[in-house]
């Protein structure tokens, strides 16, 4: 099935999404488990904070990443008139998949 696609549309959803990429890698998932490292002195707290911000940094990090690959898939396809929705959704599933 063959699908016209506007491409300053799809040049203009890349741009919204390259943004909202740079907002989320922007984000300080840190600063709530600085803060709270030493709320529980004498226990293991301050590990699980580590092990959290990490996990919480590594998500932000994958979405902030997604949100660019879709971008990227965007402006490629913006510079076609016309593709298929095998095509976008080949494009789509090679993208990396969520662990």
């Amino acid at each position: 099935m063959t699908v016209n696609v506007d491409p300053v549309i799809l040049r203009q959803f890349s741009n919204v999404l390259s943004g909202t990429g740079e907002v989320i890698a922007e984000l300080d998932t840190l600063a709530p488990f600085r803060a709270s490292e030493n709320a529980l002195q004498g226990t293991d707290f301050r590990a699980a904070c580590a092990a959290a911000s990490a996990a919480a940094a590594g998500a932000v990090a994958a979405l902030a990443g997604r949100a660019e690959c879709v971008a990227d898939i965007a402006r490629g396809v913006a510079q076609n008139y016309e593709i298929t929705d095998d095509d976008l959704a080949r494009r789509l599933a090679a993208m990396d998949q969520p662990k």
